[in-house]
């Protein structure tokens, strides 16, 4: 809420800095120059197109930013992941070690092989 009302006033202070013909003074101008009604137009427009187009290019950064944070939590979430999967794999890689280590310690396999401290029954 205060963020907007933020962006509100400043794109009117922003406006007011740069315009070069405020609305007071387009009244003025079609009288004094005596150009009459066609010019003043075309100024309020210039100066609408103009203040529209500040408007859209503040949005523009906005999302601009909304999007490089995105791009940062995603470039991160792959970081991550890589290296859960990699000490997934780890994981795996260590407990199969330890499956095949204690599966030949209790039985250990019958290749018939003995050595000379085994009794012959």
């Amino acid at each position: 809420m205060h963020r907007s009302c933020l962006l509100i006033l400043g794109l009117c202070s922003f406006q007011r800095l740069f315009s070069v013909y405020p609305p007071q003074r387009l009244a003025n101008f079609a009288g004094a120059t005596g150009r009459g009604p066609a010019t003043a137009p075309r100024i309020a427009d210039h100066h609408h197109c103009r203040a529209r187009a500040q408007i859209l290019l503040h949005r523009l950064q906005g999302q601009e930013a909304a999007v490089a944070r995105a791009s940062q939590r995603l470039d991160d979430a792959r970081a991550a992941l890589a290296e859960t999967q990699s000490s997934r794999t780890k994981l795996t890689s260590d407990i199969k070690q330890h499956e095949d280590f204690v599966s030949h310690t209790e039985n250990p396999p019958a290749d018939g092989n003995r050595s000379r401290f085994d009794s012959p029954a």
